[in-house]
């Protein structure tokens, strides 16, 4: 059986949903972070599973990428995480070397119930080969960069228009 409203408790705020009214909403999220999680690169899952592994806030930035800097590509995959709705800076909303990581709530509910696999699809690259020390050492994400020089925000901003000009009925202008 299937219920047809949830009366849910968002302090301070009460409010009675129908189900169907959540399913489309968790529905777009998960549309949402799928989007950007089909596009990581096999190095940035490895560094996704391993936030994703701790408890939220555990981590800094710097335990998960050595030699952090702003503007490098560690910083370009952590705004990609963020923009997925995985992680989020837990202090400062900056990304620096001691920022704590956060895990979104919605991140850490569709890790668990949806799964890497099927929030992430199928690589893009060729599998990497992992040692037991990779869990324990920061990830170097010098390889070679897969994403192009636009902007993950403006990405998502330009995908997000075009799936609600769709859902709209209206026409889609590439």
């Amino acid at each position: 059986m299937r219920l047809s409203q949830l009366e849910l408790n968002l302090n301070p705020n009460l409010i009675t949903c129908t189900t169907d009214e959540i399913e489309a909403t968790l529905a777009a999220y998960l549309r949402e972070m799928r989007s950007v999680a089909r596009l990581l690169r096999a190095d940035e899952r490895v560094a996704l599973r391993k936030i994703m592994s701790q408890e939220s806030g555990t981590l800094t930035v710097a335990d998960v990428f050595r030699g952090f800097s702003r503007d490098s590509e560690a910083h370009k995959t952590l705004r990609r995480l963020r923009a997925a709705q995985f992680i989020r800076p837990a202090k400062t909303g900056r990304w620096d070397a001691d920022e704590p990581i956060e895990i979104r709530p919605f991140g850490q509910l569709m890790w668990d119930k949806v799964g890497e696999s099927e929030i992430c699809g199928p690589s893009r690259d060729v599998h990497v080969a992992r040692s037991a020390a990779a869990d324990e050492e920061p990830i170097d994400l010098g390889g070679p960069v897969a994403w192009d020089d636009a902007d993950v925000l403006d990405d998502l901003v330009r995908h997000a228009d075009e799936e609600t000009r769709q859902a709209a009925g209206g026409s889609h202008f590439g």
